[in-house]
């Protein structure tokens, strides 16, 4: 699990924002468990 969450928020593959699932997640947000890309994490 903690190789393919590096991989995620390293940026070594593309995964999709949690909330929005139009742009590429760029962070993982812990307190709400999920990765958002810049324009969610704004409004989380």
């Amino acid at each position: 699990m903690m190789k393919s969450l590096a991989n995620a928020v390293g940026g070594k593959t593309a995964r999709a924002c949690d909330s929005c699932v139009k742009k590429r997640a760029r962070w993982y947000c812990a307190a709400d468990d999920a990765f958002l890309c810049h324009s969610c994490d704004k409004f989380a």
